[in-house]
């Protein structure tokens, strides 16, 4: 009975594949859009225009540490996909 639970699972990751590779399909443009975003250092805000440097002097939210590096990261191991404008304040999505 334990070789026919291999199989099964087997199968099911067969017909689970094409549903994964779509979803992974339907999300590439977004992640090519954010890796752009975090090669190119900047990003720039709709509504006031201005310039936002993704490496700097920050403090991390979640464990309060300061230092210099991504705003989008931190050591403590804390990720964020958005930042605010230095300009209006506005929240941008990353």
């Amino acid at each position: 009975m334990k070789g026919w639970h291999w199989a099964v699972v087997a199968g099911l990751y067969m017909l689970a594949l094409p549903v994964f590779l779509v979803r992974w399909l339907l999300g590439l443009p977004r992640m090519i859009n954010t890796i752009d975003t975090i090669q190119r250092g900047w990003v720039d805000c709709r509504h006031c225009g201005t310039r936002n440097v993704l490496n700097r002097l920050s403090e991390c939210p979640s464990c309060g540490r300061r230092e210099y590096g991504s705003v989008l990261a931190c050591n403590c191991g804390a990720r964020f996909f958005a930042i605010q404008c230095d300009g209006c304040g506005v929240t941008i999505s990353i």
